[in-house]
């Protein structure tokens, strides 16, 4: 039984990935109801429903009780508030976390790499079909010229860039780390930085050089022990804070090179003054402004229709503080426990995997539905481990 759950899971896989790559999933395409939107609910909805017996086992580990706890609290909240939009979408978005967690499911690197091949070979076909806007070279697009994006490519045909950068990077560390062949391994690394980097995604390249600059530092702390681990955990988390709170770092910036500056600051020349520059990071200001909803309820959260008005979902950490209260510090509990053990663990890989989720929900959480082929990946990769290899 235990064996024909992973196959389902991994069906799951790759069912949300052909809907990645192979239909038309913009705004504009569909509403919250009719057969694009059942195709995307219902499959995740049967997943919960299949595997609910996994929500809850004989012995509860201590980081599956915290989510626990988030989901009811966030629930009771919503009943509280009537709110019963919120009681669906914190309801979906939960149980599969749990349950995967629970179930240890897991993709292989087989099938992760298989996927990442087949969607560049889509993405190629799809741009001469003339549907891929973005090409697979540099200089085959005509969007984002007015930022200096010239280059910017996407294998995806149906997706905006990001989604090409965000999957790039989970394949980029599932070969570094899991990969035991290697020429397949170099194959790999070189192919996804190639995607990731001319993607223009920004989160993307941010990710990367926050885990790579975390283990820098770690080369460099003297503390061991206990201080070590604390540290260690928060580190991604400070770092990402850094450049957001103290954007005059990125002003002392000055590339002479086009392509970086238009990839940095969506400009060909670099930024002259902190005004320009909040301009291109304004995820303070979105911040703020969830913020300023949740002090009007800092308990239980103030309604959905409330969160909504503020227009971004980018930043689910503060959107979830703003809807749900005080409910969200399990979640941030969660986060912190996983990344702990990890580091305890000395499992670069799931701490990297970690970080990247983390700092997905702070700055750009776009990708984090669990109808969303990104969110099942890092979720299941957490659980990997080499004996899968």
């Amino acid at each position: 039984m235990n064996v024909t759950r992973h196959k389902l899971f991994k069906y799951l896989i790759v069912y949300y990935w052909f809907l990645s790559v192979f239909v038309d999933y913009n705004p504009a395409s569909y509403t919250n109801s009719g057969i694009k939107y059942y195709l995307l609910v219902v499959p995740v909805a049967l997943f919960i429903i299949m595997n609910f017996d996994r929500i809850i086992k004989k012995k509860i580990r201590v980081e599956s009780l915290l989510l626990i706890l988030f989901v009811l609290t966030a629930i009771v909240f919503s009943i509280i508030k009537i709110d019963i939009e919120s009681i669906i979408d914190i309801t979906i978005w939960t149980l599969p976390l749990i349950i995967i967690f629970n179930s240890d499911y897991t993709v292989d690197l087989c099938l992760l790499n298989r996927l990442f091949i087949l969607t560049i070979i889509a993405g190629v076909i799809y741009y001469h079909l003339g549907i891929n806007d973005f090409g697979y070279l540099p200089g085959q697009t005509f969007r984002n010229l007015h930022q200096g994006l010239w280059w910017r490519i996407s294998i995806f045909p149906y997706r905006t860039p990001p989604a090409t950068g965000m999957f790039s990077l989970v394949v980029l560390f599932a070969n570094y780390y899991n990969n035991s062949n290697q020429k397949s391994r170099l194959f790999f690394i070189a192919i996804t930085l190639y995607f990731l980097v001319l993607s223009g995604s920004r989160t993307s390249v941010l990710i990367l050089l926050i885990i790579m600059a975390t283990f820098i530092i770690r080369k460099a702390i003297v503390i061991k022990g206990y201080v070590f681990t604390k540290v260690m955990t928060i580190i991604p988390v400070v770092l990402l804070l850094m450049i957001f709170i103290f954007p005059n770092i990125l002003l002392k910036l000055n590339f002479e090179n086009k392509l970086l500056n238009s990839l940095i600051f969506r400009s060909t020349s670099s930024l002259q003054n902190i005004e320009e520059l909040q301009s291109t990071l304004n995820r303070q200001n979105i911040w703020q402004q969830y913020f300023d909803l949740y002090k009007e309820s800092p308990i239980i959260g103030v309604h959905s229709d409330m969160v909504s008005t503020i227009g971004q979902t980018e930043t689910m950490i503060m959107k979830y503080l703003a809807q749900f209260g005080i409910s969200v510090f399990f979640l941030i509990i969660y986060f912190y426990r996983k990344a702990k053990v990890a580091v305890i663990n000395k499992n670069d890989f799931a701490f990297s995997m970690i970080s990247m989720a983390v700092i997905l929900m702070i700055a750009y959480s776009s990708f984090l539905l669990p109808y969303n082929i990104i969110y099942l990946l890092i979720w299941s990769q957490i659980n990997y481990s080499k004996n899968y290899v």
